[in-house]
């Protein structure tokens, strides 16, 4: 049986002090994202929290034909080639693939 689309969250925390290095993953990764199979549903800045608190600042949301895509995608010598940007444009990033309840 076929593994039903998946849905992948990012969370991230640019690092204002390496910009360039942030808007240079951001042009680079979608388009990695979307060669494996990615389809934004929707990405944005957070904007207040209602209950809790909101403990990044940009947020990315995705889906994908299976997991095995998203981790390619992250894998590929192509994501790997950004990661040095991803690592100074941003103080912290969180990935994470949701699973059904």
């Amino acid at each position: 049986m076929a593994e039903a689309k998946v849905s992948m969250v990012v969370t991230a925390i640019p690092n204002p002090e390496q910009a360039e290095d942030m808007k240079a993953y951001l042009s680079q990764v979608v388009p990695i994202l979307k060669g494996h199979g990615g389809e934004i549903i929707t990405r944005g800045k957070a904007d207040k929290a209602i209950v809790g608190e909101v403990n990044f600042a940009m947020v990315l949301l995705m889906n994908f034909p299976s997991t095995e895509a998203i981790e390619t995608a992250f894998a590929s010598a192509e994501y790997q080639k950004i990661v040095p940007h991803r690592d100074r444009g941003f103080k912290k990033m969180d990935v994470v693939v949701l699973a059904d309840l």
